[in-house]
């Protein structure tokens, strides 16, 4: 999975820490080739809730949330995931800082752009009152 200290993987080692504090049962779906389109799958602990976790990290100064791939995406312009975990680092530091939890049904097929993969444009984030309304606390 290549570096092991990159922004994405100390993402995804945190999504499973977090998922793990709210007692669910995470598994790490990156490199099983059945399981394309997110990172994650998520069970709570009586099986009845399923997350399908695509995360993405960042530690950028004018941040935003990370390119998406084709993978990613549904034909019809929908996020194969249920939810997209955005965590937001520190530019400087590179310190864990924010959590986002966005659920897939809060975004319109009109968020993305298609470019060489998908980018979520800024009229997500103005209408989502700038991911204030998704961001968790955390540890």
């Amino acid at each position: 999975m290549g570096n092991e200290n990159s922004i994405s993987n100390r993402a995804v080692r945190r999504v499973m820490e977090y998922e793990a504090e709210q007692n669910r049962e995470p598994i790490d779906m990156q490199t099983n080739a059945k399981f394309k389109g997110f990172d994650i799958l998520s069970f709570s602990k009586d099986k009845k809730e399923i997350r399908a976790i695509e995360v993405k990290g960042t530690a950028v100064v004018n941040w935003g949330i990370p390119q998406l791939f084709d993978t990613e995406i549904t034909k019809d312009g929908k996020l194969v995931a249920t939810h997209l975990y955005l965590v937001k680092f520190n530019p400087n530091t590179k310190e864990f800082e924010k959590l986002f939890i966005i659920p897939a049904s809060s975004f319109l097929s009109e968020d993305f752009k298609e470019i060489r993969a998908y980018r979520i444009k800024s009229n997500f984030y103005t209408r989502s009152d700038k991911l204030k309304k998704f961001e968790v606390q955390t540890k």
